[in-house]
């Protein structure tokens, strides 16, 4: 590098080494690193969360249809009240729905809660 010839070039050379000497320079330096670092780090933890929820949220669509299907299939139409209780419902009561309705012979019972055995 000590073979550059071009003025502007050798004077940019210059100022590099200037202001990496200078403390302030590296302190902001870093701290402007730092901060893009940070940034980077927060977008990647804020995509893999909203990912995350995506996904849970699929899943729970998913439970909700397929038990709509079945109900269907297994009780014809159904109420109105149905359709309201699937969807205010938890993921955890969705799958305890969805193994009650192999043993009802009716569609209440399906979402009485069952006793823990």
């Amino acid at each position: 590098m000590a073979d550059i010839a071009y003025q502007p070039v050798k004077d940019a050379l210059q100022r590099v080494k200037d202001l990496s000497a200078d403390e302030e320079a590296q302190r902001m330096a870093f701290v402007r690193e730092r901060a893009r670092y940070e940034e980077a780090s927060l977008l990647k933890d804020a995509t893999d969360n909203g990912m995350e929820k995506g996904i849970e949220i699929g899943e729970r669509k998913g439970q909700i249809e397929l038990l709509t299907r079945l109900l269907n299939r297994r009780f014809g139409e159904l109420p109105d009240w149905v359709s309201d209780k699937l969807e205010s419902a938890e993921t955890e009561d969705l799958a305890q729905w969805s193994e009650n309705i192999l043993f009802a012979d009716t569609l209440e019972p399906v979402f009485e809660p069952t006793p823990d055995p």
